[in-house]
């Protein structure tokens, strides 16, 4: 039986019809990326790739309607590739799957106003100014050169003072027990005096208490007062117990015979502010320091130089101990006056050990 053309025809006419308007658009579409593509070279970043497309099941041959769907998806993978991100100032606005932190500048921006700051370095505490023994910094204005120099202007039991002996109180008192032996260490150049640090455990015993010498000091001339004798020079030897109490033992120095321990002392004497030399193990015999005559006087007192801390024993030995005019005179080239003028001594009580 022969086959009618005409209903195959009529048939296609449709789907072939739809197929050539779905291929215009392509064209158009095709006409315009190159337009589309230089805009958005210019203004964007680098659009994210699409996902491929799923892959449509394979249709029978001559079949219009997988003509239709072959070209619908083509119309949609170019749709995807020509997406275009569109700028605001200089922050691109993209839809929600394609922003990325990297690609986002905004956030950006955002974590870095909120980052917190970085707390400042704590500020060192001022050092505490030079003082001296005259001049600006001398020691009439001690007190103003820092708040822990405070009482060096306000303290009532302040030190040197000048002993007067006819209103000193006396009578009995007990016999220092001091504890010396030999000793190395070294003699620093503090600027202000020269220091001898002692090695070795060194006692005085007084008052119920054991105190330990630290150090000794020279002065020229001496702080302390007699009466209105003034001594050319003094040593005072500081000592701490282990409550933290203090008390200075001081010798008065006379010119005469040459002393043999200062000589010691002199032969590794530091010419420079904070120079430090060394003293051979064994050198010093601290004990040949001292006086024969026991007696001394006592009161309490302060340091004598900044910060003038109070609560400190002095205990002033009456025999003065003899050093030559060489020996003297030696120290006076190096610090010509090194000495606190005397103190008000408000009421304070000086005892004279008889």
């Amino acid at each position: 039986m022969p086959l009618s053309v005409a209903p195959i025809r009529s048939a296609c006419l449709p789907a072939c019809a739809l197929a050539c308007a779905l291929l215009v658009g392509v064209a158009s579409a095709q006409t315009s990326r190159p337009v589309a593509a230089t805009s958005t070279a210019t203004t964007t970043a680098q659009p994210v790739a699409p996902k491929p497309p799923a892959q449509a099941t394979p249709a029978a041959p001559g079949d219009p309607g997988a003509v239709v769907e072959r070209i619908r998806a083509a119309l949609a993978q170019q749709a995807s590739q020509n997406r275009l991100h569109v700028l605001v100032g200089d922050d691109p606005i993209t839809p929600p799957t394609l922003a990325s932190p990297a690609a986002s500048g905004t956030r950006s921006r955002s974590n870095a106003r909120h980052k917190p700051a970085v707390a400042p370095a704590p500020a060192r505490p001022a050092a505490a100014p030079a003082w001296a023994y005259a001049g600006p910094n001398g020691p009439e204005h001690w007190g103003r050169l820092h708040p822990d120099y405070s009482a060096c202007a306000s303290g009532q039991r302040q030190a040197p003072i000048r002993i007067d002996p006819a209103s000193t109180l006396q009578g009995p008192a007990e016999t220092l027990q001091t504890g010396y032996g030999r000793s190395g260490g070294g003699v620093l150049h503090t600027g202000h005096t020269l220091r001898v640090d002692v090695a070795g455990t060194h006692t005085l015993s007084v008052r119920g208490s054991r105190f330990e010498l630290q150090h000794l000091q020279f002065h020229h001339p001496a702080e302390i007062r007699i009466g209105e004798q003034t001594h050319a020079m003094a040593a005072h030897l500081l000592h701490r117990s282990a409550q933290g109490q203090t008390a200075v033992l001081v010798l008065l120095l006379e010119p005469g015979e040459a002393h043999p321990e200062i000589h010691k002392l002199w032969t590794h004497m530091p010419l420079e502010a904070h120079d430090r030399v060394p003293l051979p193990d064994g050198l010093l015999d601290l004990q040949a320091l001292l006086p024969q005559d026991p007696r001394y006087y006592q009161f309490m007192g302060s340091l004598s130089e900044p910060p003038c801390t109070e609560g400190v024993l002095w205990l002033v030995m009456k025999q003065p101990v003899r050093l030559s005019p060489e020996q003297l005179r030696l120290f006076a080239q190096l610090f010509p006056m090194n000495a606190r003028p005397v103190q008000a001594l408000n009421d304070r009580v000086v005892r004279e050990a008889m």
